[in-house]
């Protein structure tokens, strides 16, 4: 998935309308000074791809610039596998949401129902997305102040992980032979270790040997030295 053109109007404190257009299939970096708006900008991102259109109460309060009750507008024209879509959002006043796609256009629920299908995400269905809601792209957003915290990731972006891997790699990571691996190295484990991680069977019986081992090592070593100072005495 590649950006190609972002528009932002009245969302918190980018009032004036802001474009960035013109993106590559490079990285691309936002810079500027403090309280200028990146992160609002980056925000603005997330609820045009995450957020219900119809949203209320204080989070879509929070997204109007203070003192206004004006309609936040975002616009993402994306680009995934060399085809070109665009999801347009209003919140507020008159709330809409338009998906423009090679297959068609999309309206309302349908246009965000669509989206997440194709990003593999989930619509919430009350309140503000939260990071189980947005699926594996919730592991590309990282917010100031929290990049030492955990990850969040709920099922459906564990889901769409896992199926990638085994897409990359072959059924190895994640198909029933990936589980028979898994079940046979459990086995192993058991036959030689307890549930607390103490050896027991074959396992045991080479610890102790080694200990006997060790033991006798040492003993033969002591008399090596007492044999050696006898000599030297004689």
């Amino acid at each position: 998935m590649y950006f190609r053109r972002i528009s932002v109007a009245n969302f918190r404190k980018l009032i004036v309308p802001v474009v960035i257009d013109e993106l590559d299939d490079a990285v691309t970096i936002i810079a500027g000074d403090n309280e200028e708006g990146k992160s609002t900008l980056l925000s603005a991102i997330r609820a045009g791809l995450f957020e219900r259109h119809n949203l209320g109460g204080k989070a879509v309060e929070a997204m109007q610039p203070f003192g206004s009750s004006v309609r936040p507008e975002i616009t993402l024209d994306f680009e995934i596998d060399g085809k070109n879509y665009s999801i347009a959002k209003g919140f507020a006043q008159k709330p809409s949401a338009r998906l423009v796609t090679p297959q068609g256009i999309f309206e309302g629920p349908t246009a965000e129902e669509r989206l997440a299908e194709l990003l593999t995400f989930r619509v919430s269905q009350r309140g503000e997305s939260k990071p189980d809601d947005q699926g594996v792209l919730g592991l590309f957003w990282l917010e100031k102040g929290r990049g030492l915290e955990g990850l969040s990731m709920g099922e459906t972006g564990r889901a769409t992980l896992r199926g990638s891997l085994v897409q990359e790699v072959g059924d190895i990571l994640g198909g029933a032979r990936g589980r028979s691996l898994l079940e046979a190295a459990r086995g192993k484990r058991d036959g030689l270790l307890t549930a607390k991680g103490k050896p027991r069977g074959d396992l045991a019986a080479v610890v102790e040997g080694a200990t006997v081992a060790a033991e006798l090592a040492a003993r033969l070593e002591q008399e090596r030295k007492d044999y050696d100072e006898e000599i030297d005495a004689l």
